[in-house]
Parts: C-alpha cells; structure tokens; sequence
C-alpha cells in the first residue's frame, strides 16, 4: 500500500497514516452481498414509511414493545413525521374498548396494544379481546369485571390498567376513584359471576331494573393531581404518554439546548452539550478519595441519557441531583459501555455534567441572544425591516441579535449578526417586535453560546 502511494506521489508519512486507518475498518467492512442487501431492505423500509406511514410505526412499536426506551423514541418520530405528512400521528393511551395485543391503527392514530402494559398478561388481554367479542363495549368498572372470567385476570393486572388510562373513557369516574373501589367492585363481580354460574338470577329476574339497583356507588375520592397520574402511568408503560413534566418547558428546550437523548450521538467525544432533562435516576457514590459523586439517568422526551456527575460539580449542585427534577444541564459528551442482553457490548454516549440548574432561571441566568423569526412574505418587506433596524439603533443593549429567516429554497436560515444591532430583552422590545412579525415572534435563546449544527453568518447592515 505504501509503495503504491509513493508512485502516486502521496508521501510516506501520510500513506502509513491513511493504512492504519483502512486496516481495522478492513475487519468489519461490509462486503458487497452484505452491503446490497442492507440498501434493499433500508429502501423496503423507507417506503413503507413513506406511504404506509402509521402501519409502519405501529409495527415497529409491536415489535420493541417490550422496550420503554424505544416505544419512547418511535412516539418521538410519530411526532416529528406530523411535518412531513402534514398531518398529525398521535399515539393513543390503552383503552379496554379499543386496544388489541398489539400496536393498531385507529382512525388517523395509533392506539396502544395491550401487551405493552406491566403485568397484564397474555392471558388477560385474551379474556379482555373475548368479553367484547359480542360487540358490546364496557360501560363501567364493574361491568368489565363481571364481564370478563375472574380466573384469568387479578387485581394486579386491574390496577395496572387502570393506571395506564386503559379506563379513562369508560364511565363517568377517575383513576384513582377506579383504584380506591377496586377491591368492592371485584368482589360484587365475583359474586355475579358465581351466581351466573349457578344458573341462579335475582328476585326480579334479569331487567334494566335489576342492575340498576346492582350498579355499586362508587365511593368519591380526590382526584390525582397531573403529576400523580404521570407517575402511575409512566409505572406501568415505562414512559409518559398521555402527557410529560417537560412539555411546559417547550420554549427553554427549543432555545437553550443543543441535544437531546436522540441527537447526543451525533456528537463528537469531549464536545459540549446542553440539554433539559429530568433526573430519572440518582445513585450517590464514594470516590477512592472519599468525595462524593453521582452516576445519574437523565430523561427528556425522546429517551434517556446515562450521565455522571463529579465531585467538584456534585457539591455544587446536590440540592438538585434528585429524582424528579427537572434542570438544565451542561457537560461535556463521552462514551458510556453498556451490554446489551446477548452480552455484547454497545457504545452509547454519556454527559459528563460540569454545570446544572433549577429550570426556572435558566432564561435568568444563560440569555445572550434574542431570537427573532421573520417570516418569508416579511423578508422582502422593506419598511419593516427598515424598523426593525431603527429598533436596534434606539435600543442598545446586551444580548447578540440572531434572526431566524424562512427562506423557502433552503429552509430556515439562521443568521447572528454583530454587535451594532445588539438588544435587551424587555417587555417593550417584545411588544414593538411583535407588532412588526407577530406574536411568538421574538424568543430569548443562548444560541450564541451552542456548539450544535447550525448555519450562521455576519449580516451587514440590511
């Protein structure tokens, strides 16, 4: 190899440079048969995506649906795909009168399949995909379970539906109502049932009336607040579904971040990141010096990512390595080894955390630009733009300008310009801004300060 780069007038130094780069590739690279078959398969799969987009993405859930962390991802996608199909994929909660086994597609959406849910078995969604099988749909809690054969199914597997939200849309009660009544309406079923089986029926015979006076009053509890009902939710699916603590901070995540659980990958080693995430997990351990330090699980709304946080920066920021808070956070990225269930390792990217803080002074503390976003008919708008540059001449202040404009033929560019047209961050630039481009038309970012993947120039004065 070398010889033959030296005829073709590559120096020496570099030929042997590039060699021991092909020689490890040369012991995984792909061979042609291989390869052909991989691009037929990625082009099969891409198609389907394409055109049979909600059967594809169902699929793929039935197949990893005993997967949290990946049913997580592909609910992601299901929401990113609304742009490109222009319409949008929600994935519904499991429902008693809907739900089969699997993944299905309902309507224009998606609907949980059953078999996803902790502890129901596949016994139960049986006995469940059964009692309905005359066509009637559960009208209550106890209906279900006099319905269904009390031999297949026990209150775990009860109570684990109904913190799913599997009978949110039978009858007229709550989760926790159906939880706290659970025990008397199992026991009334039980009783039906044995009776029915007995050939047995009531005084009045078998009437409206007779169950009627059947029908148990449920007894009124308080409803669970909506982080309580996020948390038995995420118990039994692994994930929130029905909504997530992070979604109020939607603006913070757009515009003081540069990854997510997903993108973190496309990161190189040692570069730095900033993402919002909750701390899912935290284990306090012991260096060989005696300090203390933490090996964390983040959690946003895509997945999870496996962090560790220092001495030095876990000191600093104790208070807030706690399970259930909600932080910005900054580190460096790295490489965490993991093993997968046939032993072999994976290669997954971990944060190394240098900074965090509480969310609600993240816009406080790490605001150095303002963002404001013209739309493409506003772009060849003379007389706005030239107020928006007498704005920036009338209010000198601290924060970079980045302007974010929806060129058409090449998407939204993003353009940070110098300091001349430096801006504060006030109610009434908001107001004069937004009476120009819009409301939601100007954002406070730290976009200055990311190292993500973006395009940016200098403008001169427009």
């Amino acid at each position: 190899f070398v010889q033959g780069s030296l005829k073709n007038g590559v120096e020496e130094a570099k030929s042997v440079e590039i060699f021991e780069y092909l020689e490890p590739f040369g012991r995984y690279a792909f061979n042609k048969s291989h390869t052909v078959a991989y691009a037929i398969l990625s082009y099969q799969m891409a198609y389907l995506k394409t055109h049979y987009t909600r059967e594809f993405m169902a699929a793929m859930m039935t197949g990893e649906s005993a997967y949290s962390e990946k049913i997580m991802k592909y609910i992601a996608e299901c929401k990113k795909l609304a742009d490109f199909l222009q319409t949008e994929i929600k994935v519904l909660p499991p429902d008693i009168n809907s739900s089969e086994t699997t993944f299905t597609i309902d309507g224009n959406d998606i609907r949980f399949g059953l078999a996803a849910v902790k502890n129901v078995s596949e016994n139960v969604i049986e006995g469940i995909v059964e009692a309905r099988s005359d066509g009637e749909p559960f009208s209550s809690l106890q209906d279900f379970c006099e319905r269904i054969d009390s031999k297949l199914i026990n209150k775990r597997a009860i109570e684990s539906l109904i913190q799913a939200g599997a009978f949110d849309n039978v009858g007229d009660s709550h989760r926790a109502q159906d939880l706290a009544n659970l025990d008397r309406v199992m026991k009334a079923a039980q009783s039906t049932q044995q009776d029915r089986d007995k050939g047995q029926i009531s005084l009045f015979g078998e009437s409206e009336e007779t169950n009627f006076l059947a029908k148990i009053e449920l007894t009124e509890v308080e409803e669970w607040t909506y982080d309580e009902r996020l948390k038995n939710e995420k118990e039994m699916l692994g994930f929130y579904l029905s909504g997530h603590p992070l979604e109020q901070y939607d603006d913070i995540i757009e515009y003081y971040t540069t990854a997510t659980s997903q993108t973190l990958a496309e990161h190189t080693n040692g570069t730095e990141a900033h993402v919002v995430a909750m701390i899912a997990e935290s284990r306090v351990v012991t260096t060989k010096k005696g300090e203390q330090m933490a090996i964390v699980v983040l959690e946003d709304l895509e997945g999870t990512i496996p962090a560790v946080v220092f001495p030095d920066t876990y000191k600093t920021s104790v208070d807030l390595i706690e399970e259930g808070n909600v932080v910005w956070l900054r580190g460096n990225v790295g490489q965490d080894r993991r093993r997968d269930d046939d032993e072999t390792q994976e290669e997954v990217r971990q944060l190394q955390i240098n900074e965090v803080l509480p969310i609600n002074e993240v816009i406080d503390k790490m605001t150095s630009a303002v963002e404001i976003l013209i739309a493409n008919e506003d772009l060849e708008n003379q007389v706005k733009l030239d107020q928006l540059n007498q704005i920036c001449n009338d209010n000198r202040g601290e924060h970079n300008l980045v302007l974010r404009l929806a060129a058409p033929k090449f998407g939204e560019i993003i353009a940070q310009c110098g300091q001349r047209f430096n801006l504060p961050y006030t109610e009434t630039i908001t107001r004069e801004i937004e009476d120009l481009f819009g409301n939601g038309s100007i954002k406070p970012s730290n976009r200055t300060k990311r190292n993500g993947k973006q395009s940016k120039f200098a403008l001169s004065p427009w």
